[in-house]
């Protein structure tokens, strides 16, 4: 071979390709990119759903955490108190935190697209008892079935009667921890009483529990021995000097005595308010007719009454030269006009009907 022959053979060999054999590449090319890609987006995808399945169980761990030192899953907010599980963190998974499902007690991930066909929204519910249940609801591709079959068993695919069953022990997680707080915030006043806490047999607000200065009582007798040790002493000393002071009224409440009402007309205990009426009107009306006995001891002439009180004090009498009579006819037979001026001065209120001076009593009485 010459060098003529060897320069002609190179210059055929450099041509390359033709149109249609690049046209042939590229065809099978774009057969293997048809099937090869989808699977390898998808393997991305499901990538990117494992990631987000170990953000949630981080935050589920330290959920149950921090319940177990006493926080209630329905304060603890995953967003607020856990690096890596906030919005912003999920938002490049593909992900975004449910709105009202942002606590322990329910937390909820689902696809940022709505359309998206390989995403499933998954997320943990976890109770007081620090019992964590894993859900999900499944996409539309089967691709990630098995995905979501391994974050949550079972619970991949919820039913209906599930979420209706969630949401009934969600709502009485919620109304046992509106109890037991309302309760215990009473309760570590400290009070002494008693109060209404969560009964675990019913599922109620409904337990029925005595608290002495705070401290839980096994039933009423407990509570009263308790207080008896603690205010008897003290209590009695207490009721001495009030009896002495010859004090009237009611409910009075005493520190020394505990939460114990006492009623008092002048300087002796009575069981009720009932009965310190009855007996504070009782004596009004011994105090109506003892003054209405002085008028008539004094020689008081003419009409007196009526007096303002309980009883007879309503009542209207004539009196002439220390005679009580029960009509005016009576009264001018016995004194004829005109009739002689009253020998003492005259007592409050006779004749016309006019109000003695309000005191505390009457007060009570309701009377002024």
């Amino acid at each position: 071979m010459n060098y003529t022959d060897f320069n002609l053979k190179s210059t055929a060999n450099s041509q390359g390709y033709s149109l249609i054999e690049l046209v042939v590449v590229l065809f099978v090319m774009g057969v293997l990119a048809s099937i090869a890609i989808p699977p390898f987006l998808s393997w991305i995808t499901l990538g990117k759903i494992d990631e987000t399945k170990s953000l949630l169980n981080s935050a589920a761990s330290e959920c149950i955490q921090k319940i177990r030192t006493g926080s209630s899953p329905g304060d603890i907010k995953p967003a607020e108190s856990f690096n890596g599980i906030s919005g912003d963190r999920v938002s490049p998974l593909g992900y975004k935190i449910k709105t009202n499902s942002n606590s322990c007690s329910n937390f909820v991930l689902e696809p940022k697209d709505s359309s998206d066909a390989l995403r499933y929204t998954l997320g943990f519910k976890i109770n007081s008892n620090g019992e964590l249940t894993k859900f999900a609801i499944p996409a539309n591709n089967q691709a990630s079935l098995n995905s979501c079959k391994l974050w949550a068993g079972s619970n991949c695919g919820i039913t209906p009667e599930q979420q209706a069953e969630w949401d009934r022990l969600a709502k009485v997680e919620a109304d046992k921890k509106l109890c037991n707080d309302s309760f215990y915030n009473w309760k570590n006043k400290p009070s002494s009483g008693q109060g209404t806490r969560w009964d675990e047999k019913t599922n109620t607000c409904s337990l029925q529990t005595w608290v002495f200065e705070g401290n839980v009582q096994p039933d009423e007798e407990s509570f009263n021995q308790a207080r008896e040790l603690k205010y008897k002493e003290s209590c009695d000393k207490k009721i001495k000097e009030v009896l002495a002071s010859k004090t009237t009224g009611g409910p009075l409440v005493y520190p020394d005595c505990g939460i114990q009402e006492f009623f008092f007309v002048e300087g002796v205990q009575v069981a009720s308010a009932d009965e310190m009426k009855l007996k504070i009107a009782a004596n009004q009306e011994k105090k109506c007719i003892a003054d209405r006995e002085s008028a008539r001891l004094s020689n008081y002439n003419g009409k007196y009454g009526p007096i303002s009180g309980p009883g007879s004090c309503g009542d209207i009498v004539w009196m002439c030269k220390g005679v009580q009579v029960g009509s005016e006819e009576e009264y001018k037979k016995l004194c004829p006009s005109p009739a002689p001026p009253p020998s003492t001065p005259t007592p409050p209120s006779p004749g016309g009907g006019g109000s003695p001076t309000c005191t505390p009593t009457l007060k009570i009485l309701g009377l002024c």
